[in-house]
């Protein structure tokens, strides 16, 4: 790695700090440069404005995780046992819960998705490329006959909506130190239970 994409690094990784902790707007690029230990005319080698510091931070999670990860992983593969597959799914989901960068990336892109465009750009983006991914990987379930003949459309809302509103939850208690261990163990426990009742083929 090179200074320069060293530096540019370290701003990422200290805007995501800042931005978490007091929001986009309360935010200045003097703030970042200072606690980067550099000057804040520095900042603009590496980024036109705080605006595309964001976006770059935006950029960088959430979207590739789907694309570079469940995707590849889930839909380049046979489904041997449905239920299992669903399973894995969650766990790898979930699993990124508590991964501080992660809920540090959420609650930025929660706060700011009324405020600005890339944040609710960032956010439809990824709620959208989630929903296709399971759209594609119900309707392969359907095609080998594994599940029942329903809409994939409603099959994928059914079981992702739940996990956006659990995970918002689940932060929300986090970030009021609250403990989350139920709350993270009923989802991973009954979650593709009762949807996979609901859905497999009747013997």
């Amino acid at each position: 790695m090179t200074v320069e994409n060293g530096t540019r690094d370290k701003i990422l990784n200290i805007a995501i700090d800042l931005f978490a902790e007091k929001g986009f707007s309360a935010t200045s690029i003097r703030q970042i440069a200072k606690a980067v230990g550099i000057r804040e005319s520095s900042i603009y080698n590496h980024f036109s404005s705080k605006d595309e510091i964001l976006e770059s931070v935006l950029s960088g999670h959430g979207f590739g995780f789907v694309k570079n990860i469940l995707e590849k992983k889930y839909l380049e593969r046979e489904i041997e046992d449905p239920y299992a597959l669903l399973t894995e799914i969650l766990n790898d989901i979930m699993n990124r819960w508590t991964d501080p960068e992660d809920q540090q990336f959420v609650k930025i892109l929660l706060m700011e998705m009324y405020r600005t465009e890339v944040a609710r750009d960032t956010y439809n983006r990824d709620i959208d490329t989630s929903r296709t991914f399971l759209i594609q990987l119900f309707q392969k379930m359907i095609e080998c006959n594994m599940i029942k003949p329903m809409d994939p459309w409603v099959l994928a809302n059914e079981f992702f909506q739940l996990i956006v509103g659990v995970h918002v939850e689940y932060l929300a208690r986090v970030e009021g130190d609250e403990d989350v261990t139920l709350i993270y163990q009923y989802l991973r426990k009954q979650h593709v239970d009762f949807f996979w009742n609901a859905i497999k083929k009747d013997s």
